[in-house]
């Protein structure tokens, strides 16, 4: 993408309703996992957010002071994959004080609902990216968490996009001074 379009893309991304919120969260992931030094990161039985998980990943290869890489809980882990992508969602059972990121872009179900609960009541702090459908089970995820960002229109372009947003904005006060002013990773205002 030449770097006209790539412009008038952010510029676009700019007038969404949660760019800010995004840029927010990302701040709340870097902070949190200072105090924490754990990112677990979940999705829903139906959506894994791997491709979030990258960029965070990246954030933390990078970056200097995020002292999380994070992991990726899996609903179904493939008895071949490799030990970074073969954490269950049973991990949650042993969440104490850790930072966890909830993507969610359709309802949470109840099984997630409750484990989310008592990590939260174990000390864990809670962030998510989710959907705004009205639904009950939006509102109880909002209820659990400390900040989020709520996707209007939860299709998987516009959650691929606050996920880069999200990681972005994770990364750019990670990065030493020198290389935010080169503009690497940097998040537009």
């Amino acid at each position: 993408m030449d770097l006209g379009r790539l412009s008038a893309l952010a510029a676009e991304l700019r007038r969404c309703s949660w760019w800010d919120d995004a840029r927010h969260l990302g701040g709340s992931v870097r902070q949190s996992t200072e105090r924490t030094s754990d990112l677990l990161v979940v999705g829903t039985p139906d959506a894994e957010p791997w491709h979030l998980v990258a960029h965070l990943a990246d954030a933390a290869r990078f970056g200097s002071g995020l002292a999380a890489t994070p992991t990726l809980l899996r609903w179904r882990v493939p008895p071949t994959a490799p030990a970074h992508l073969a954490v269950g969602v049973e991990r949650l059972a042993d969440v104490r004080r850790s930072t966890l990121l909830v993507v969610a872009p359709a309802a949470a179900p109840a099984g997630l609902l409750q484990r989310i609960s008592d990590a939260r009541n174990r000390g864990a702090t809670i962030l998510s990216v989710a959907g705004d459908d009205g639904s009950v089970a939006a509102s109880d995820l909002a209820g659990l968490t400390h900040d989020q960002v709520l996707l209007p229109t939860p299709d998987e372009v516009e959650l691929d996009l606050a996920g880069h947003v999200v990681g972005a904005a994770a990364a750019s006060a990670l990065l030493p001074a020198q290389n935010r002013r080169r503009g690497l990773f940097r998040v537009a205002s």
